[in-house]
Order: structure tokens, then C-alpha cells, then sequence
């Protein structure tokens, strides 16, 4: 027993007690970080060289905490470096400092001198071994290049922190996702934003959980770039439902949702809102640059042109107080879009090109391609042609890039893919409450029986106490309860059954509802784009077979767009534009052979696939429907709409491999249309190969050196 006692004398001896002095000092220092941060740095800095550090290094952690909560982002910056100059205990620690200088750095606007900070949490990161805090600063830097707008720089740690976290799924990935796609999205990668952005979401669908405002705003945000104005607004509704209208995070959600009421021209709808986001604004002692645009931009419209230059040059001053330079271009083109109006070119054309350098030095793709229309147009006016021709051509380019069939119809995918799988995960929940019900009405069966074992048990003991009056008094009680408890669980149990029978009907309408809205396009009850993937899937291995055995009977795509379509739209409204839709898939139903498949592309675009079709087939299936729908009129509230539409056609397989062509095919069909645009509208080209030609199948050249070296040969109406 003494050696016992020796021991642990020998353990108290060398074990760091923390003395109550310096307990003292530690309450001191947490009270101070509430009345007087400065000092309690102070006080802290004395603490340092005292011991058990590692208590000592816990509460630098807390004050960093508090202070960044706080938003002394200085202090912060300050407690940081101070800690950062000691030899801490573990990486885990400085990696912890780290994040918290980032933030901090990141809320500040502090980043003239960051070069050696991020050299030193890329060395931290080499040698740290806990993934979630590898991920958590990958996250923190990816958030600091994103408020500079480095967008590139941002998604990369952003990719990084998500691959570190590879297998999990919890709100943390589901934020990556977002920040990922809100990168894309500003850099015109719309098709892998949307991709990020539903990734988002459907980790929250797993988890059950709602996901928060800011999910639902930078979604509303995605749909004002691709233009969907009423898909933005009903994102952005559902921000705003999520949210705390009395905190400033709202303007932004506001101001977006003005934004897309502008895009629909609800011009009163979109002031009441901006309005209401100035505010806000002036109820936090805030400045609110972006309403102040937005309200600059509407009386624009209203032709209020001295008031809104004053609103524009408002914002523009703010957003360069905030050093927002790519902001800044925006108030440039909407001054030069004024001095347009005014018939002032040279000014506009001055104003073009201070934001045409901006976006593209921040690389602000969809902005950009909002800036050419105006800006060519005023350089062709001016005659400055070779200038105005230079910027069509890298217009063109961007735009293919950014936003053209393929990526239309990924985009439309992508949304399609997520509510089919969303409505799966509802039905597997309805599946799992049919399972319960099935095992309540097992349950209620054994309760039967039972109850029938306690009857037989009551006739024995009625037949051997029925000389006893008082057993027989108890046993008349105890089968009034017995009858009770019978009828009761007979009627629960038809109850749960007809709850069954209803569960089950349920189950089999939204079966055959999911079943239908997977395969078909729900405005025209034509087929949609999954069908016809399952479908080219299939056709090709068909066609495959045909081609392996020598065999290749043609088809033809055929793309379809109604001409001018965004003017019924804004001149009608979409009720208008959806009952056209309807009228020319009727047309195309009328047209369209037994064998064909007829598909809505997305929006205003048709797919035709034409099975056994010749060339000259082709040209007389496009010209049929061109004809028929250009002499059919739309009859709108007592006024008849003439609308007209444009096709673009070409053979599938084109080069001779049905594997390799179908998205070959696809491309041309789509420059066929192009053509068919430029060309005038209310007509078609098509593209046949020329297969003696050297150049044919070759898909590295694009499709005017193809059309140049004779390997594609036009067709059109004339």
C-alpha cells in the first residue's frame, strides 16, 4: 500500500496543476473580451508564457471565437499573428488560428498582404492529418478568393475540401456543392453550376432536412443567368420564406427577386421590391448599391433618363468604395446603354469599354455576354466595323460555350434527373409507411386471436363457477369488457385496412404519374428528353447491328425553334407563349410520320427524329411543317398571331458509325438551325456529308472548316 502511495505522490508531483492565480486570471481575461477586447489581448499575451499552455492555447482558440463573432475582425487579425508567433502544441491548434485569421481576413476585406498567410496554411496543410480541419481551411481559402472574385482560385480549394470529404454527406458537403456551383455559375460554367447546385440539394433530401435560404438564393441567382424568370422567382420566394425579412442577408434575396420581375417586365412588382430592400438597408445603417442599380435600371426603362443616370452614378461610387470593381461595370454599361438612348454613341461607346475591359479581366463571362448586343450594335453604327465584327466573332464563341443545345438540354437533364429522384425518395417514404401499416394490421390479427384465446378461457371458467353468484357476476363483467375490446379492436382493424386499401391506390396513381411525367412533356404530351435518351440508346445499338452487318438505313434529326418567340412572351405573357407551343406540337403531330419520334427539346425547341428517312425526304418533311404552321393562325383574345418557325436537319449516322455520330449529328442539326436564323427565319438548312472528302468525320474541326473543306455540303429552301 505505501508503494502504491509513493506513486501517486511521484504523479501529483510532475503533473501540471494550474495555480489559482492563473484560473483567475483566465476568468478575467473571458470577461474582458466582452467590455474591453484590447485589454484582454493584453492580459492574455501575459498568460502565454505560463504554464499547462495547452489550457492556455484552448482559450486563445475561445477568444478567436468570440472576437470573429463579434466582428472585431482586427483584433482578431491580431490575436492570430500573436499566437501564431509561439510554438504551438500541435498543427492542430495553428491549422484552428488559421481558419479563424481567414475569416476574419476574408470579412475585413484585409488581403493587400496575403501572400505569406497562405504560403504558411498551404505548409500547415501539408502536415496536417485531421481531414475534416484540412477540408475546413481548403473551404476558408476557397471563401477568401471568392470575395476577391478569384473565381478559378475559389473553386479549386472549394474541389479540394469536397474531395477530402469524399464518401460524406452532411451539410458541410452540401455547402461545398453550393460554393462550387455559385463559382461556375459566375464564370458561365452553367451546366456544371446547375449540376453543383442540385447536388446541394439532394444531399438535404437525404438527410431530411430543409435546406437553407441561401440554397434556394444562389438557385434563384443560377436561373436569372439562364433567363428562366419564373423558375428564379419561385426560388427565390421560397429564400424568402426561410429567412429573417427583418436581417440585412435579405436585400440580396430581394434584390434578385426584383431582378427577375424586371426580366418578366413586372416593372411595378420589381420597384415595390427594390424599395423594400432599400429599407432594409437603411434600417441597418447599410448602403444597398445593387437596389440602387436595379431602380437606376427601371427608370431607365421609364425613360427617366436624368434620374437614373443620378441612381447609377450612386452605385457606382459605393461599389468603388468597396473596392467591387466587377460592380462597377455594371453601372458602366448601364450608363452607356442611357447615352445610346440619347443618341450620344461616342459616350456610350466610351462607357462599353471601360466595362468590356472589366469583365474581361475578371473573367465575368455572363455579364459580358449581356454587354455585346449593345456594344456591337453602337460600334456598327459609328462604323467602326472591323472592331464590331472582332467582338461578333468572340461573342459567338462565348455563347456556344456558355449556353447552346447541348448544354440546354444537360441543364434541363440535370433538373429532370433531381425530381425524378426526388419523387423516388417520396415514394420509397410512402412505401416504408405502407410497411408500417402492414405490420399494424399484423399486429391487430394477433391482438384477434388473443382475444379468442380469452374467450375460450372465459366459457371454461363460466361452465365451473356457475354455482357461485358472485364469480358469476365477475365473469359477466369481465365479458362486457371482453365485447368492448372486441368491437373496438374490429374496429380499428377495418379502419387500418381501408387505410391500406387507400395507401395502396395512392401508391399506384403516383406510380403511373411518375411513370408519365418521366417519358412525356407535361405542356404538349409530346415525348421529353429522358424518353428520347432511352430511345437513342436503344437506336443506336439497333442501327450498331445494322452497320456490322453492312447495312446503314438513314434517319434524320431535325431541330425546330419557333422564330422570335421572347417577343410573344414579353408582348403577351407566357400563358400566351405556352398555348403557341401547343399549336405548333399539334402541327407536328400532323406532319410526323407513325414511326417518328417527336420531342420538346426545352422551351420554344422541338427534336424531330425521322426513322428510314432519305435527304429528299428531309427537305420535303421540314418545308411541310414550315408551310402548315406559317398558315396557321393563333387566335389571342380576338388578335391572330402569325408566328413562323426555323429547322435545321441533318443524317444520322453522318460519317457512318451510328456510335460515334449521334452527338455529331446533333451539332450540325443545331449549326443548320443557326443558319436557318441568320438566314431570315421561316425556313430550313440542312447539312449532308460528303464522304469522299478527306476531312469527313474528322470532329476535332469545327463546323465551318468542315462546310470550307467540302466534308459537309448545305442544302436550304433557297
Amino acid at each position: 500500500m505505501s508503494h502504491r502511495l509513493f506513486i501517486l505522490v511521484l504523479l501529483l508531483l510532475h503533473s501540471p496543476i494550474l495555480p489559482l492565480a492563473n484560473e483567475q486570471a483566465i476568468k478575467n481575461v473571458r470577461n474582458l473580451v466582452n467590455s474591453d477586447p484590447q485589454t484582454a489581448i493584453e492580459s492574455y499575451q501575459v498568460l502565454l508564457s505560463e504554464r499547462p499552455k495547452q489550457t492556455i492555447e484552448f482559450l486563445g482558440l475561445d477568444l478567436l471565437a468570440s472576437l470573429n463573432n463579434k466582428k472585431r475582425y482586427f483584433l482578431t487579425i491580431k490575436l492570430a499573428d500573436l499566437l501564431l508567433e509561439e510554438t504551438l502544441t500541435t498543427k492542430l491548434v495553428r491549422g484552428k488560428v488559421f481558419d479563424h485569421r481567414l475569416n476574419a481576413m476574408r470579412k475585413a476585406k484585409i488581403w493587400t498582404d496575403q501572400k505569406p498567410i497562405i504560403d504558411k496554411v498551404e505548409s500547415t496543410l501539408v502536415h496536417l492529418k485531421d481531414i475534416h480541419l484540412k477540408a475546413k481551411l481548403n473551404q476558408s481559402m476557397g471563401l477568401l478568393f471568392y470575395a476577391q472574385f478569384k473565381l478559378a482560385d475559389a473553386e479549386d480549394y472549394f474541389s479540394r475540401a469536397l474531395g477530402l470529404l469524399e464518401g460524406v454527406s452532411n451539410q458541410v458537403v452540401a455547402d461545398l456543392h453550393k460554393q462550387i456551383g455559385v463559382s461556375r455559375a459566375q464564370t458561365g460554367n452553367l451546366v456544371g453550376a446547375m449540376e453543383s447546385m442540385l447536388a446541394s440539394l439532394s444531399i438535404y433530401d437525404d438527410l431530411e432536412k430543409e435546406p437553407p435560404a441561401s440554397t434556394y438564393s444562389n438557385l434563384g441567382g443560377l436561373s436569372i443567368y439562364l433567363k428562366d424568370w419564373p423558375q428564379a422567382i419561385s426560388y427565390l420566394n421560397k429564400a424568402i420564406a426561410l429567412s429573417d425579412l427583418t436581417a440585412l442577408s435579405s436585400t440580396r434575396q430581394l434584390n434578385n427577386l426584383g431582378t427577375a420581375y424586371v426580366g418578366l417586365e413586372q416593372y411595378y412588382s420589381a420597384m415595390t421590391t427594390f424599395k423594400t430592400s432599400l429599407e432594409l438597408s437603411e434600417k441597418h445603417a447599410t448602403k444597398n448599391p445593387t437596389a440602387v442599380n436595379n431602380i437606376g435600371f427601371i427608370l431607365r426603362k421609364q425613360k427617366k433618363y436624368k434620374e437614373a443616370l443620378a441612381m447609377f452614378e450612386l452605385a457606382r461610387r459605393i461599389h468603388i468604395d468597396n473596392n467591387q470593381s466587377e460592380l462597377v461595370a455594371v453601372t458602366y454599361k448601364n450608363i452607356g446603354e442611357i447615352w445610346l438612348e440619347l443618341d450620344n454613341r461616342l459616350k456610350a461607346a466610351d462607357y462599353f469599354a471601360k466595362a468590356y475591359d472589366i469583365y474581361k479581366e475578371k473573367d465575368f463571362i455572363p455579364k459580358l455576354i449581356e454587354l455585346y448586343s449593345p456594344m456591337i450594335e453602337n460600334l456598327e453604327a459609328l462604323g467602326r466595323h472591323k472592331n464590331a465584327l472582332i467582338l461578333m466573332r468572340e461573342f459567338k464563341r462565348i455563347n456556344d460555350e456558355m449556353v447552346n443545345v447541348s448544354s440546354k438540354a444537360t441543364i434541363a437533364e440535370l433538373k429532370s434527373a433531381y425530381d425524378f429522384e426526388k419523387k423516388h425518395h417520396d415514394l420509397l417514404v410512402s412505401e416504408k409507411e405502407l410497411a408500417k401499416l402492414e405490420h399494424d394490421k399484423v399486429v391487430y390479427h394477433n391482438a384477434l386471436l388473443e382475444l379468442k384465446n380469452a374467450q375460450k378461457e372465459q366459457r371454461f371458467i363460466q361452465l365451473t363457477l356457475i354455482s357461485i353468484v358472485a364469480v358469476l357476476f365477475i365473469t359477466g363483467l369481465l365479458l362486457f369488457r371482453i365485447n368492448r375490446y372486441r368491437g373496438k379492436a374490429n374496429r380499428v382493424l377495418k379502419e387500418k385496412n381501408s387505410q391500406i386499401e387507400i395507401q395502396h391506390s395512392k401508391l399506384e396513381i403516383l406510380n403511373q404519374e411518375l411513370k408519365k411525367q418521366s417519358l412525356h412533356d407535361k405542356l404538349t404530351g409530346l415525348k421529353n428528353r429522358r424518353y428520347l435518351q432511352q430511345f437513342i440508346d436503344k437506336e443506336t445499338a439497333r442501327l450498331a447491328r445494322s452497320y456490322r452487318a453492312g447495312r446503314i438505313p438513314q434517319q434524320l434529326i431535325i431541330i425546330i425553334d419557333l422564330d422570335n418567340f421572347k417577343s410573344i412572351n414579353d408582348s403577351y405573357g407566357h400563358a400566351t407563349g405556352d398555348l403557341v407551343i401547343k399549336a405548333f406540337a399539334n402541327v407536328l403531330r400532323m406532319c410526323g410520320r407513325e414511326s417518328d419520334v417527336l420531342a420538346r427539346w426545352g422551351g420554344e425547341e422541338f427534336l424531330w427524329y425521322c426513322t428510314d428517312a432519305s435527304l429528299d425526304e428531309g427537305v420535303k418533311l421540314c418545308e411541310r411543317v414550315r408551310a402548315m404552321f406559317d398558315e396557321t393562325p393563333i387566335e389571342i383574345d380576338n388578335n391572330v398571331l402569325n408566328v413562323t418557325c426555323s429547322l435545321g436537319f441533318a443524317p444520322f449516322p453522318i460519317w457512318g458509325d451510328p456510335k460515334q455520330d449521334w452527338d455529331e449529328s446533333l451539332k450540325i442539326a443545331d449549326a443548320a438551325l443557326y443558319d436557318a436564323k441568320n438566314s431570315g427565319r421561316n425556313t430550313w438548312v440542312g447539312f449532308k456529308a460528303n464522304l469522299e472528302s478527306k476531312s469527313n468525320g474528322n470532329i476535332e474541326l469545327d463546323i465551318p472548316q468542315l462546310i470550307k473543306d467540302n466534308a459537309l455540303v448545305r442544302l436550304s429552301r433557297g
